[in-house]
Formats: structure tokens, C-alpha cells, sequence
């Protein structure tokens, strides 16, 4: 038994070193015959594999990857003697478990088609949001800042004007240099025209002209007489007064009494409620207003004489009594008020003068002084002076009277220095005493003058 073991071994050996597997399956054999026989068939290397591991010899044909084939075992072939023919040895095969490639999914975009293990997972289920739209914020538009005026220029240019016949208009800023417009009379002999001009006041850097005929004449500037605005009335009859006070500008209606009242700088007019006046003289009209210490003053012919503590809404009859001359003034100063004018008398073919002072608007008595006329009455430079054309006189502190020189009808004080006017002529001066004559006399006699600040 053991030559015919031998034998095979021998030959294998011969052969080929290939067969050293066949050698120790052998030895593996006959170790184990006692203990129940050979693992398997002669030639199964499976002690020297791995699992499902397919070993390929020289003299086996491979088998194309594309082709669907079980897998094939080692063929175990002995090789025979040289003088004798090969005899092919059956092959062996392991008895395996077949896979199979699963197949995928048709391909796409013209791909070729491939076999491979795909191992599959369920896709995620994803919870779709409804798509909500972002609010756009609104961002205000910006804002252009206001634009900021310049705020305007002080009052601060002293002017000085003064009215009269045929639309006089005549005004200077030094009391040198005077420039003027209308007062050509063009042949007329009745001064009593639509554009005489009968009195001026000034308040808050607007000047304002009043007069007319049979019309009511109003005129008003703001840049110190340069350029005129007429803002009167066609019919209504003449206005003989004007003045300002606490943002109103007031004027008095010729032989009527009535008076007009003006709060946007004297461009507009409104006339009062007569029912609370007690304004009746009306053959004695208003000659000329004023305004002091709180009191608004209309004055006139015969001593008439109206007062208005509430800014003009009512008014009270404070006519002096028997008095022959018209009041060409009213002014105040320190606690006195004062009062005079001048009347042409067709019986004595004269004029009729006179000068009342007062304390209290009710009780008057004559001025403690004589002057053979009365023109107009002024305050400034600390004291109130009254003027006659020859002389004047004039107290500091409201009780004791002094006279002076100088032969002035009007004068007013406005920035250390006044300007006067006698007739034509025109003069200006620091005192009243010290006034210097402008030569010609090409300025027109005033019947209204005023001085104030413009700008």
C-alpha cells in the first residue's frame, strides 16, 4: 500500500513544484485516515485560500467580466510521462452559493448600461416649507431739510420823510441828501387833489402815507421811500390821520370820523364797529392820530378829540370843549400831554392859534407859555418840544417850560440827530439850536413828516 501512495507523490513532484499542494493534501491524508478520512477531494487547496477566493492557473481559460458565469474552481491536471499521451483530468468545482449582480436602473443621457452590486437606501423624507415672502422693510424717504432763510437785517437805517401836495414824497437819511417824487403841481392851481398827501407815520420799518379828496389815498413803503405801494380807496372821501400801534396801523376818515384799522403792515384796511364808538362829531373830521402811552389818539377840527384804550376797537368822545382851532397835534412826554393848532379864521381874515396840556386826557388848560403861532409838536432827545415857525418852546421834565431860537415849523429826533423843516427849506442838526440850513428849496412845503428805522 504505501509504494502505490508513494507513486503519485513521486510523480507529482516530478512534474512540476506546482504540485506542492497536492503534496501536502497528501501528507494531510494520510495523517488524518485514522481520524476520518481526507478533508476533500485530492487537489482542493482550501487550507490555503481565503474564503470564496478563486485561484487561477496558467492553464486555465478566463472568462470574459462581461459574461455571467459561476465561478470556477482550480483544475487540477497531472502531467503525463513523456512517451504517454495527457490525460485530462476532471475538473473540480467547489460547490459555492451564486451571486448575482442586481441591476440598476435604466440609464440615462445615452449611458451604456453596467451591472453592479447597489446596495439601496431610502431617501429622506424632506417637509417642503411653504415659501413665505420676506417683508421688505419700507425705508422713509429722506426728509430735505427746511431750508433756513437768512433772518432779516436789523432796523437799523434812520430815514426821514415828508408828504404833501400834488403826491410830494420826499425823504433823506442824513438830513444832506434828499431825494423826491411828485409835488409838480403841472399848472394846477387846487392843490385839493386825488394824490395830495395829508399826513405820514411810520411803525415797525413801514412808512405810511394817507390823504386823497374825494378819494381815500393810502400809500405805504418799506424801503425808506424809494418805492411806493398805493393800497387806497377810489371813493370814501379823504383820510386826514394816520398812525401805529402794538401791530396795528390805524387812520381816520375826513369829515365821517371813521376810522379803518390795518394788521398786516397797512397793505389791507377794515373800518371798526361804529356801535362801540362814540365818534359823532362828523362836520368835525380827523385832521391827524397818534399814539402814546398805551392810548390811541384821533384828533380834529373844533378841539375833536377821540381815544382808544383797547387798540382801537372802541372809542371814546374826549373833545375839548369851545375850542376855535383844529388840533394839528397831540403828542405826550413824562406824565403831560399836549395838544395845538392853527385855524384860518374868514371873518378876520387870520389865523387862530393855541396850546392845551392836560394829565389825564380830560381836564385841559392853555400851555404856560406864548407863542404867536402853533404848527406841530414833537419828542425826542429829552424833551417835548412845541413849534411855531419863529420860536419854540419845550420842557425836559414834563413841568417847566423854556423857549428857544430857531424859526422851525416840524423837527423830528432819530439817531442823535434832528431834521427840520421850515416852509421849503430843510434843516438838520444835534440840538435844536444848532441846526444848519440846506440851500435851495427844492424839497416842497410838508404837511405830513415822520422818521423811523428801515433796513
Amino acid at each position: 500500500m504505501w509504494p502505490l501512495l508513494f507513486f503519485p507523490f513521486a510523480r507529482g513532484l516530478q512534474n512540476s513544484m506546482r504540485g506542492y499542494t497536492f503534496y501536502v493534501s497528501l501528507l494531510l491524508c494520510m495523517g488524518t485516515l485514522l481520524i476520518g478520512g481526507c478533508p476533500g477531494r485530492i487537489g482542493n487547496p482550501w487550507l490555503f485560500e481565503k474564503p470564496n477566493e478563486h485561484i487561477t492557473t496558467p492553464n486555465e481559460r478566463t472568462t470574459p467580466p462581461n459574461e455571467q458565469t459561476k465561478e470556477v474552481a482550480t483544475e487540477a491536471r497531472v502531467e503525463p510521462f513523456i512517451d504517454e499521451k495527457p490525460v485530462a483530468s476532471e475538473p473540480i468545482r467547489d460547490i459555492l452559493p451564486e451571486r448575482r449582480a442586481e441591476p440598476l436602473p435604466e440609464p440615462t443621457n445615452n449611458e451604456p448600461p453596467s451591472e453592479q452590486l447597489v446596495e439601496t437606501f431610502p431617501e429622506p423624507s424632506v417637509k417642503e416649507e411653504p415659501f413665505v415672502e420676506p417683508v421688505k422693510e419700507s425705508i422713509p424717504e429722506p426728509v430735505p431739510e427746511p431750508i433756513k432763510e437768512s433772518p432779516p437785517q436789523p432796523l437799523n437805517k434812520p430815514v426821514w420823510i415828508g408828504v404833501g401836495n400834488y403826491g410830494l414824497r420826499s425823504w433823506t437819511r442824513d438830513g444832506k441828501t434828499w431825494n423826491q417824487l411828485g409835488g409838480n403841481a403841472n399848472g394846477q392851481t387846487n392843490p385839493h387833489t386825488p394824490d395830495l398827501l395829508r399826513n405820514i407815520a411810520y411803525g415797525d420799518g413801514v412808512f405810511v402815507a394817507v390823504g386823497g379828496h374825494k378819494n381815500s389815498g393810502i400809500q405805504r413803503t418799506e424801503d425808506g421811500g424809494k418805492t411806493w405801494t398805493d393800497v387806497g380807496f377810489a371813493t370814501g372821501g379823504w383820510l386826514g390821520g394816520v398812525t401805529y400801534h402794538n401791530g396795528v396801523w390805524f387812520t381816520g376818515n375826513g369829515y365821517s370820523g371813521e376810522i379803518m384799522r390795518s394788521t398786516d403792515k397797512g397793505k389791507t384796511w377794515k373800518a371798526t364797529d361804529r356801535t362801540k364808538s362814540e365818534i359823532t362829531n362828523r362836520g368835525a373830521g380827523i385832521r391827524g392820530m397818534t399814539a402814546f402811552n398805551n392810548k390811541v389818539i384821533a384828533h380834529g377840527d373844533s378841539g375833536a378829540l377821540y381815544v382808544s384804550s383797547d387798540n382801537g376797537i372802541s372809542w371814546k368822545d374826549m373833545t375839548i370843549p369851545n375850542l376855535k382851532y383844529s388840533l394839528g397835534f397831540v403828542t405826550y412826554y413824562k406824565g403831560l400831554w399836549a395838544a395845538g393848532g392853527r385855524s384860518y379864521d374868514n371873518a378876520t381874515k387870520s389865523f387862530i392859534t393855541g396850546c392845551k396840556v392836560s394829565n389825564d386826557l380830560k381836564t385841559w388848560k392853555d400851555c404856560p407859555f406864548t407863542l404867536p403861532d402853533v404848527f406841530t409838536g414833537s419828542v425826542g432827545n429829552g424833551l417835548m418840544a412845541v413849534f411855531s415857525g419863529s420860536k419854540y418852546a419845550y420842557t425836559t421834565d414834563g413841568k417847566t417850560w423854556k423857549t428857544g431860537t430857531s424859526k422851525i415849523h416840524t423837527a423830528f429826533f432819530l439817531d442823535k440827530l434832528w431834521v427840520a423843516k421850515r416852509y421849503g427849506a430843510a434843516l438838520y442838526g444835534p440840538t435844536l439850536d444848532n441846526l444848519t440850513q440846506i440851500a435851495g428849496n427844492n424839497h416842497g412845503n410838508f404837511r405830513g413828516f415822520a422818521a423811523g428805522l428801515t433796513r
